[in-house]
């Protein structure tokens, strides 16, 4: 659970450029899918639920291209 919190802690940092997030705050993400900034709610459930499926959060690569496709002959 621990890296759960840390991965939705991550998350919210970089969705939301913060330096850093409290516990409580990562708590109540996890478990209701919002967190309060700036005293506006936001909703994070799409962030919470991909580091529950997965068990991290998942990042594309900024040096990743899709592959061009090939024709077969």
């Amino acid at each position: 659970m621990l890296d759960v919190k840390q991965s939705v802690a991550d998350g919210i940092q970089e969705r939301f450029d913060l330096e850093s997030v409290g516990e409580q705050l990562v708590s109540h993400a996890v478990d209701r899918g919002v967190v309060r900034l700036h005293g506006k709610d936001h909703n994070v459930a799409e962030l919470v639920d991909a580091v529950l499926l997965t068990g991290f959060l998942i990042r594309p690569s900024p040096n990743t291209r899709p592959s061009p496709m090939r024709a077969e002959c």
